[in-house]
């Protein structure tokens, strides 16, 4: 799981994100800083869904994160 903030900080590892009834003065990021493991019943309903860049972007903040080597992926 990665939850969001609605205000950025500054912290690494924040991805911006568009949700469909947003507020444009207050834009979601996901804290990619803070994954953490939940049980699969615990998950509700979509949200939204991100851009294929937005993914890479998510993708490549946990490679880094969790010193991960790319080429192992």
């Amino acid at each position: 799981m990665c939850p969001f903030a609605t205000h950025q900080e500054p912290a690494a590892y924040r991805i911006p994100i568009d949700l469909p009834a947003g507020d444009a003065l207050h834009r979601p990021w996901l804290m990619v800083g803070k994954l953490m493991a939940i049980q699969r019943e615990r998950v509700g309903s979509q949200i939204t869904a991100l851009s294929a860049e937005q993914i890479a972007a998510v993708s490549q903040a946990m490679v880094d994160l969790l010193g991960l080597d790319p080429r192992d992926q």
